[in-house]
């Protein structure tokens, strides 16, 4: 997430945003998984977005084949109450349900349905959030180009998609482009002024295990935070109006911890982060600063990811 060395590119301005067309909201029918539906449902009548729920049975329990068609007879008739509450609310939907680990089944209704979000709720009781926040939360953020926002119950029942405050992380790479550009098409259906703070970390030291390095000379880091600083203006600029307010903010630190400082300080209904699925040591760390949000913030957060290392990416979100 942070960078000592910091260069302006094109790619990283953020064009006008579209409105949402589709979300797709995965469900393990628990209280959390409602909360994150009613929280979809909200939005998907704030974009006219259509809604498609998911739901994905671990495709080696149950065992024998009778048992599999028993279950997935009950899980579609659960499908079908959620998709009448959904209908009552005058949204289009669709469910799917499907067998396979969940990261699997959610990424291939996201792509069958040209998803534009995917929504998962936290800390539910069954298949799909005890894979998603346990050992899959880095799956599908890694392996998914569609954004995925991990909604965390009751913290997110106070947001109100017509009045939206967004913190975005950005280390001006493309990814993080692209988390800012989702947040910007995530508030354009803001009923009232909205409000999203830019922010950058510079980092005063690296650890590796036990072993830090802190940089002896402060005037490189002065520098590095001013340039960061311009960079930030430079972009809030281009997508700041009378419908957003836009505001820049350094810090020095670890990434992580700076977010969530921060996100303590100013309570966002949403934290905006990219992420990247390709390997090597500092993909390896931007990586955990995601991971670290899912786990450790107590609001939404969207993890963003760049479809395809070796394509171009497309940074107007529509």
């Amino acid at each position: 997430m942070s960078t000592t060395h910091v260069s302006p590119s094109p790619d990283s301005i953020v064009q006008p945003a579209s409105m949402l067309q589709t979300i797709v909201v995965a469900t393990d029918f628990s209280e959390n998984a409602l909360s994150a539906l009613n929280w979809t449902t909200q939005i998907a009548k704030a974009h006219g977005a259509r809604i498609v729920v998911v739901h994905a049975i671990d495709a080696e329990t149950p065992p024998r084949v009778e048992e599999r068609d028993s279950v997935a007879r009950i899980v579609r008739h659960r499908l079908e109450d959620i998709q009448a509450s959904i209908k009552a609310e005058r949204i289009a939907t669709q469910s799917r349900c499907d067998f396979g680990r969940p990261w699997d089944v959610i990424n291939r209704v996201a792509k069958d349905s040209n998803a534009d979000l995917i929504v998962v709720g936290a800390h539910g009781q069954s298949t799909i959030v005890e894979r998603v926040l346990g050992t899959s939360a880095d799956r599908l953020i890694r392996t998914t180009s569609v954004p995925v926002l991990v909604h965390r119950g009751a913290t997110t029942d106070r947001a109100d998609p017509g009045s939206q405050t967004v913190l975005a992380a950005s280390d001006f790479s493309e990814e993080s482009a692209l988390a800012i550009s989702t947040a910007v098409r995530l508030l354009r259906a803001s009923a009232v002024p909205a409000r999203l703070v830019l922010m950058h970390a510079v980092p005063l030291a690296i650890g590796y295990g036990d072993f830090n390095m802190t940089p002896p000379i402060s005037r490189h880091w002065d520098e590095v935070e001013k340039t960061a600083g311009r960079l930030l203006e430079t972009l809030a600029a281009s997508i700041r109006s009378d419908r957003l307010q836009v505001e820049v903010k350094t810090y020095r630190g670890l990434a992580a911890d700076v977010i969530l400082r921060e996100a303590e300080k100013i309570k966002p209904d949403l934290i905006a982060i990219g992420t990247i699925g390709r390997s090597g040591l500092n993909r390896f760390f931007i990586g955990s600063v995601a991971q670290q949000l899912l786990h450790r913030a107590d609001c939404p957060v969207l993890t963003v990811r760049k479809p395809d290392a070796s394509e171009p990416i497309r940074l107007t979100a529509d």
